[in-house]
C-alpha cells in the first residue's frame, strides 16, 4: 500500500523530533532561556557530533559545511543554539546540499540525457520536503545505537567550532602535505 503525502510528512515531523530529542538526551544540560520563554536547545558541537555520529559528514559534507549550515540556522538572538524548527531547517538543507552533490556527481556520470535520473514523485513534492525525507530516512537507516551512547565522545576536539575553522583554513596546504 503506497504511503500517502502526509503522512510521509508526519513520519518526516516525528522523525526530526526524535533525533533532536535523542540529541538533547545526549546532555546538552537544562533547557534555554529565550526571550523569557524556557526552550530547549542544541548547539553547533552537537549538530556536528550528531551529522558524524550518523555518518553524514563525508567528503562531500564536511565539518566546515555542518558549521555553516548551523550558524545559517539559528535564531540571531539565541547565542548559536538551534530549537527544533531550526533544527528542521539545518537537517532540511543538509539534505538540499546533499541531493545537490548527489545530482552533481551524476550529472557528470550519466551525459546529456540527465532528465532520465528525475524520479517522478520529485514533481509532486517539494524539494525541501523531499530532502529532508531522503536525509531522515538515510539517517534511520543507520540507527543502530542512539547518540546518548556517545555521549562522551561530543567532547572531542573534532565537534569545535574554533578546531573546525583553523582546520578547514589550512585545509589546501594539509591537502598538499598529504
Amino acid at each position: 500500500m503506497a504511503k500517502t503525502p502526509r503522512s510521509s510528512v508526519d513520519e518526516t515531523a516525528r522523525a526530526v523530533s526524535a533525533f533532536f530529542q535523542e540529541i538533547l538526551a545526549a546532555g546538552s544540560g537544562p533547557p534555554t532561556s529565550f526571550n523569557g520563554e524556557e526552550r530547549e536547545a542544541i548547539s553547533v558541537r552537537q549538530f556536528v557530533h550528531f551529522l558524524a555520529h550518523y555518518r553524514v559528514l563525508s567528503t562531500d559534507f564536511t565539518h566546515m559545511h555542518a558549521v555553516q549550515i548551523f550558524l545559517k540556522s539559528t535564531d540571531t538572538d539565541s547565542d548559536g543554539l538551534l530549537f527544533l524548527a531550526g533544527f528542521k531547517s539545518a537537517l532540511t538543507s543538509v539534505g538540499m546540499f546533499l541531493r545537490e552533490a548527489l545530482s552533481t556527481r551524476r550529472m557528470s556520470a550519466a551525459g546529456p540525457n540527465v532528465e532520465e535520473i528525475m524520479i517522478g514523485s520529485t514533481q509532486k513534492k517539494s524539494h525541501d520536503q523531499l530532502a529532508l525525507e531522503e536525509l531522515t530516512q538515510d539517517i534511520n537507516s543507520r540507527r543502530d545505537f542512539t547518540v546518548d551512547q556517545t555521549a562522551q565522545s561530543m567532547l572531542s576536539p573534532l565537534y569545535d567550532v574554533d578546531v573546525i575553522r583553523a582546520a578547514y583554513s589550512y585545509a589546501d596546504m594539509l591537502r598538499g602535505l598529504y
